[in-house]
């Protein structure tokens, strides 16, 4: 297994060694190659090859300790879950979430311009309505690669609830976009990712927000968050 691009990459064998476990633990017949590069995303594995991409940037926070090893975790937990779903023959691939939801969106597209151009005027409620059902089929297969995680026990779920929030809670900070963009920006995100009130509930966790008001600069720093989980019940690990 190698890695490309990964001059910066101080601590790479501690990602094939996790990609290696939680491959074997998924029951995948061999371990994904891993890849280091520039993608716009933080990590994607491919349903055609089975490798894995990691972006540059992400495996630079997680070296620099702005993202720590739980992180690492619940990001390779979440990408081999995608491919248990893709599974390891064309069969397993042609029944897979991710194969549905293309042939879906597919369909659904084709059938959308067909409306379009017969009803012309009107035609912003057939693409209204592809909109709701592109992300209802969209995030499934992102919902069935969290259940994956968890089910074949390669990141607790408390971990990996906890871990998405974090990873949220800095990309919100750090990109903050504004006016039109911030707008689009924002229906993007909610179009291609389960909110994490939706895998919780998917995954069967009860949990809520609440915001809570720091008493110090240093234990802002220590928490590094404005908000924290509450478990309402408590998660198998």
């Amino acid at each position: 297994m190698k890695i490309k691009n990964s001059a910066l990459l101080k601590n790479k064998r501690v990602i094939l060694e996790k990609t290696e476990l939680f491959a074997k633990k998924g029951g995948l017949k061999s371990t994904p190659k891993v890849k280091i590069k520039h993608i716009r995303g933080i990590a994607s594995a491919s349903f055609y090859t089975g490798n894995i991409t990691l972006d540059e940037e992400f495996v630079s926070l997680w070296e620099r300790g702005v993202f720590d090893d739980d992180i690492l975790d619940f990001v390779l937990a979440h990408e081999i879950g995608h491919l248990i779903d893709y599974g390891n023959t064309i069969k397993d691939k042609l029944s897979s979430s991710h194969f549905k939801c293309l042939i879906k969106i597919l369909i659904a597209t084709i059938a959308a311009l067909a409306l379009m151009k017969t009803i012309q005027i009107l035609a912003v409620i057939p693409l209204f309505i592809l909109i709701l059902f592109f992300r209802a089929w969209y995030i499934k297969p992102e919902l069935e690669a969290y259940k994956n995680a968890v089910d074949f026990k390669l990141i607790g779920a408390k971990k990996l609830i906890i871990s998405r929030h974090k990873i949220d809670e800095y990309y919100r900070k750090q990109l903050k976009p504004k006016g039109a963009l911030h707008f689009w920006h924002r229906l993007w995100k909610y179009l291609i990712h389960p909110s994490i009130t939706e895998i919780a509930q998917y995954l069967g966790i009860d949990i809520s927000f609440e915001v809570k008001i720091k008493k110090s600069t240093a234990e802002a720093k220590a928490e590094g968050s404005s908000a924290f989980l509450i478990w309402r019940t408590r998660a198998e690990e």
